[in-house]
């Protein structure tokens, strides 16, 4: 499974595990992808900041973020202020996920490292 397609499983999921009764969920759409790879990238900055993790590392490998819109939107959503409690939110739910984190992190690592 691609990195993306993990944040976006994951990111479908934190809904569903915040309701009792769920409807079908929906395809997240190309904003909360955005905010999930930016919380998640913030997040691993802040748990391993020996590592030089970063949301430009993400974004400079392109078999990470392909999509134009979705790159345009990341970096709209990381620079945008309306979105900044979104990001925390999602951030703080992320750094309680250990196994996650150590899956997703290393796609936020200089090229090099991967």
């Amino acid at each position: 499974m691609q990195p993306i397609a993990k944040i976006v499983c994951l990111a479908a999921l934190i809904p569903l595990s915040c309701t009792a009764v769920t409807p079908a969920a929906e395809e997240p759409s190309i904003h909360e992808f955005a905010v999930v790879g930016v919380a998640v990238g913030r997040a691993c900055a802040e748990l391993y900041p020996f590592k030089d993790y970063t949301l430009q590392n993400m974004l400079d490998d392109p078999t990470l973020v392909s999509n134009e819109e979705l790159r345009a939107e990341i970096l709209k959503v990381d620079k945008g202020p309306e979105f900044q409690l979104a990001i925390s939110d999602a951030q703080a739910i992320f750094k309680g996920e250990e196994q996650y984190m150590n899956t997703m992190c290393p796609n936020y690592a200089p090229m090099a490292r991967k």
